[in-house]
C-alpha cells in the first residue's frame, strides 16, 4: 500500500474532512464546499499555506488514516470499538473507508492506535515477513 495525497483527498468524503480542518483548528474557508467533493487543489492549497509543524501532522494524520482503509485495516478498527457501540454505530454511517478511520482518529485516538497496531501485526502474520 503506497499513500497518494491526491487520491486518498478524492476518496474522503467532504464532511470527514470538514470535521477535521474543525477539529485540528485549521482555516478551511478558502475550499469551495459546495460541491458534493471539493476539488484537491484547494485542499492542497490550505494543507500548503498552514506552517510546517502543521502541515506534517496532517500529511501524518492522512497517512496514518490511509493505512486502516483496507479490509484489515477496517476490520481492526472495528474490533478495537467494541467497547463503545454507540461511536461505531456512528462510524458505521460513514460511507467511505478514510471517513470512519478520519472519525476514529479524532474522536476515539487511543482506539485508533490500537487498531493501526492491529492492522499492523496482522498484515505481517499473513505477509512474507511473519
Amino acid at each position: 500500500m503506497s499513500f497518494s495525497l491526491p487520491k486518498f483527498l478524492r476518496r474522503v468524503p467532504a464532511e470527514s474532512l470538514k470535521t477535521y480542518f474543525d477539529e485540528r483548528g485549521y482555516d478551511r474557508t478558502k475550499i469551495d464546499w459546495e460541491h458534493e467533493q471539493p476539488k484537491t487543489e484547494h485542499i492542497w492549497a490550505v494543507i500548503n499555506g498552514l506552517a510546517e509543524r502543521d502541515r506534517h501532522r496532517v500529511f501524518d494524520d492522512f497517512e496514518r488514516v490511509f493505512q486502516l482503509t483496507d479490509e484489515i485495516g477496517q476490520v481492526a478498527l472495528r474490533s478495537t470499538l467494541a467497547d463503545a457501540p454507540e461511536f461505531l454505530e456512528a462510524i458505521s454511517e460513514v460511507d467511505s473507508h478514510e471517513g470512519r478511520a478520519l472519525l476514529a482518529l479524532l474522536r476515539r485516538p487511543d482506539s485508533f492506535e490500537q487498531a493501526l497496531s492491529v492492522a499492523y501485526a496482522e498484515r505481517l502474520q499473513y505477509g512474507r515477513t511473519w
